[in-house]
């Protein structure tokens, strides 16, 4: 146990595994857009969430002009979900952490690893 501890510690010391992490907050079918630069490819990626019930959240995605559907909880095992990029050590993640029931908007965190990334202007 204390070999893992001192084998794992200088990751935990030394910064977080993503590179790039945007917050942002979407009223129903509002859209969060996100250019993905890799080395000589642009991709787009975009997702909107359209339903809330039961605490479970759906959240309609395209990557590369491939849809996704997924259903997302404010639980830990089932509040993310994760797409691999272009090549194998790139992924891009989307977390929901909060839905205020008042204004009917949900908070997300969109994060990148070993890739750029910037946010479009977000259209509704």
């Amino acid at each position: 146990m204390n070999r893992l501890f001192w084998l794992l510690f200088p990751f935990l010391l030394f910064g977080s595994y993503w590179d790039i992490q945007f917050d942002t907050e979407l009223k129903k079918d509002e859209i969060s857009a996100y250019k993905i630069y890799d080395k000589v490819r642009e991709k787009d990626f975009f997702f909107r969430w359209t339903l809330y019930i039961n605490s479970g959240l759906v959240v309609l995605a395209n990557y590369d002009k491939f849809p996704h559907q997924y259903i997302l909880y404010k639980d830990y095992n089932r509040n993310s979900f994760l797409i691999p990029l272009a090549n194998r050590r790139s992924a891009l993640m989307v977390e929901f952490y909060d839905f205020n029931e008042e204004n009917q908007t949900a908070k997300f965190r969109v994060l990148f690893k070993n890739s750029q990334a910037e946010q479009v202007e977000q259209s509704k």
